[in-house]
């Protein structure tokens, strides 16, 4: 029992990268700004209909299970359609 705490005690100290356990939300932010950089040449689906707002966006994300590059493509609908709103509403 003293060599668990102590082990854990030693990872608290000197860090969980020294021993091997590293911060996963540095590797959650590298695995998705991959796939938002695969996402960015792709097109949107036409059959895509993106949430109107980011309640809609949180309340979806509750409901269906969304794969990384499915939630990229939802978020990029989402600001195309965002910046096209924008765009329309100079010309008024």
């Amino acid at each position: 029992m003293y060599v668990l705490f102590h082990s854990d005690c030693l990872g608290r100290r000197l860090g969980p990268k020294l021993l091997g356990r590293g911060d996963d939300s540095e590797r959650f932010l590298r695995d998705f700004s991959m796939v938002l950089e695969q996402v960015n040449s792709e097109e949107v689906p036409n059959d895509l209909q993106p949430p109107e707002n980011f309640e809609q966006l949180v309340s979806e994300m509750k409901s269906n299970k969304y794969k990384a590059k499915e939630f990229a493509l939802i978020l990029k609908g989402m600001m195309e359609r965002s910046e096209r709103e924008i765009r329309e509403s100079k010309f008024q």
